[in-house]
């Protein structure tokens, strides 16, 4: 008994201690999104630079060097979950080459519910990726799984909202970029406005985020 009270009270303090640590990467997160909206003045580069200056090294220094680079890819790919701005300055630099696309508000549903529940016929999806990849997707017993090319994946959980609407919780992955990208418990909203004979097109809003975004779920 006293061995098994020993192993809760561990993980609760390792959870504990990862969560401290997560909200402190997300505030300098924050801080530098801050920081890149308030300098629209400034070329892209020079924003970049003197946000890494300011917020990003200075962190990066209370941490062994060999700490570093994993905690900096992290506050990366949190900024480009949360962080509009960071978002529009990497696409103008590095056009996304998926179906992905920034839009200022949710596109009109044009399709009816029946159509929009046509999405329950089907288990087996893809997507592209930004950089081109092909995304396998597998909706089952509540379960959202993508599978990457280098054979890491995604869990999320799947669940309806409304005839046209659905939510996805971050769960686990062993992918570098989702695991980063995304925290436990972290929430995706899609909602279905359009389909064709091979896809479905989908605006996704994420929570904390102030933006939306449009991209295609092929079906099999």
């Amino acid at each position: 008994m006293i061995n098994k009270t020993l192993k809760i009270l561990l993980i609760l303090i390792s959870t504990n201690i990862y969560s401290q640590n997560q909200m402190q990467k997300d505030s300098v997160a924050n801080e530098i999104c801050k920081m890149i909206e308030n300098n629209k003045n400034l070329s892209d580069s020079a924003r970049i630079a003197e946000v890494y200056i300011k917020h990003m090294y200075p962190y990066l220094d209370k941490f062994p060097e060999n700490q570093q680079e994993e905690i900096g890819t992290n506050i990366y790919y949190r900024l480009q979950r949360n962080c509009k701005e960071f978002v529009e300055i990497l696409n103008r630099n590095d056009p996304a080459k998926g179906d992905w696309k920034i839009v200022n508000e949710k596109p009109k549903i044009l399709i009816d519910k029946s159509v929009s529940q046509s999405f329950n016929n089907y288990e087996k999806f893809r997507y592209y990726e930004a950089n081109g990849d092909i995304i396998n997707v597998e909706i089952k017993n509540g379960f959202w799984i993508d599978n990457f090319l280098n054979k890491t994946y995604s869990k999320l959980k799947f669940n309806w909202i409304n005839d046209f609407t659905f939510e996805i919780e971050f769960i686990e992955s062993n992918n570098e970029s989702r695991k980063n990208f995304s925290n436990k418990g972290d929430k995706y909203i899609y909602e279905i406005f359009n389909k064709t004979e091979n896809y479905f097109e989908l605006t996704v809003f994420a929570d904390g985020n102030n933006q939306y975004l449009t991209f295609k779920l092929y079906f099999e």
